[in-house]
């Protein structure tokens, strides 16, 4: 899968426009956009702890998940 394969660019990766809170703020506003179930969704995910996002010494670049129950109350079917 292309999407989890490590990308290094010669002339170096590019740096974030400010700090991690910042990533996150803007990865919540993008899931907003698409539309109000995402939204709800990646607030119930923060909300609740359930989303790792921050970057930590021997954290893995790529990204995991595990399955959750069907759970209708963040809007997601």
């Amino acid at each position: 899968m292309a999407y989890a394969e490590k990308r290094v660019f010669p002339y170096g990766n590019a740096i974030p426009a400010d700090g991690e809170d910042f990533m996150v703020r803007q990865a919540q506003k993008m899931y907003h956009d698409l539309s109000p179930g995402t939204g709800e969704f990646i607030d119930f995910m923060t909300g609740h702890g359930l989303m790792d996002l921050k970057n930590k010494p021997g954290k893995a670049s790529a990204g995991y998940m595990s399955a959750l129950p069907v759970r209708r109350q963040y809007g997601v079917s």
